[in-house]
């Protein structure tokens, strides 16, 4: 039996990391942090690998918070949204499309 006992080791597979900081910010969200929410989906985007599946869908959060900051943010927001819009199309993913273009 090796030194860990037979158990599997608790660290995350590379490229799941986003997945859990877009889970985290919707916790923040929901709290009424957006600052919070914001900086942990920035992170993620910051962390995205190779498996960008989740890519548009975190251009979209970010869209969606910065504009909640106000009218004088909506601009980036907008840059954001439409990015978001602009993977989807690219990757096929129709219903992050949807969910971009709902936004």
């Amino acid at each position: 039996m090796s030194a860990g006992g037979g158990r599997q080791s608790r660290r995350r597979r590379p490229g799941k990391q986003p997945i859990f900081l877009s889970l985290q910010a919707g916790g923040e969200t929901r709290r009424g942090n957006h600052s919070g929410a914001l900086a942990l989906i920035e992170k993620a985007l910051a962390e995205i690998g190779e498996e960008r599946l989740y890519e548009s869908d975190l251009h979209r959060r970010r869209g969606e918070l910065i504009a909640a900051q106000g009218r004088d943010h909506y601009e980036e927001a907008g840059e954001s949204l439409r990015r978001a819009l602009s993977i989807a199309n690219a990757q096929g993913a129709i219903p992050f499309k949807q969910r971009a273009e709902a936004a």
